[in-house]
């Protein structure tokens, strides 16, 4: 679990209410509804759970596909890990997961998890795995790591749980901004 409390977007905000966030990055696979021959397709998604955001770059940006997309940030100085959740129009089959890691504000290690839809997003998920970024030292922070896996996996929900971020002098603030690639 996260030591911050996990926030649902789609509670009411400011007396309204707030519509499910959603968009088709990340992932890609395949739904019941696709024909055999379609092939993989991106995935359209809502975020269900988020453990903190930084104003400036709101969990809603990963919603969003275009250069202009800043992307999700965590929290300055925020309590590790921080996580979030991602509900998938439909129980789909997940064939690839990418994630681009920012040039500097890059987190240690993130852990992938799955599951079916239930009422509480963190109970029997699935632990698939990890993916570990480099710190960017060698390119002094010019660079951006892409990270694509393979996997094979039926899934309406996936967890996101980042650990920590690379410590260096360009993030002053102790961030991590993973960001789905463009």
């Amino acid at each position: 679990s996260v030591c911050s409390p996990v926030w649902n977007v789609t509670h009411a905000l400011a007396g309204q209410q707030r519509p499910p966030l959603s968009a088709d990055r990340l992932f890609s696979g395949r739904n019941a509804a696709m024909k055999a021959t379609g092939g993989p397709q991106k995935l359209r998604f809502t975020i269900q759970a988020c453990s903190g955001e930084d104003s400036d770059y709101p969990v809603r940006e990963l919603l969003y596909h275009s250069p202009q997309t800043r992307g999700w940030q965590s929290p300055r100085f925020c309590k590790y890990p921080q996580e979030f959740v991602l509900r998938l129009e439909r129980q789909s089959k997940i064939q690839q997961i990418q994630i681009l890691a920012h040039e500097y504000k890059i987190p240690t290690k993130i852990e992938v998890f799955v599951g079916p839809d239930a009422a509480d997003a963190t109970a029997n998920m699935r632990r698939l795995g990890y993916l570990s970024f480099d710190s960017n030292e060698r390119s002094n922070h010019q660079a951006r790591e892409l990270k694509s896996v393979h996997v094979s996996v039926e899934a309406q929900l996936v967890r996101l749980l980042i650990h920590r971020c690379h410590v260096n002098k360009l993030n002053i603030y102790n961030q991590v901004l993973p960001q789905p690639s463009h």
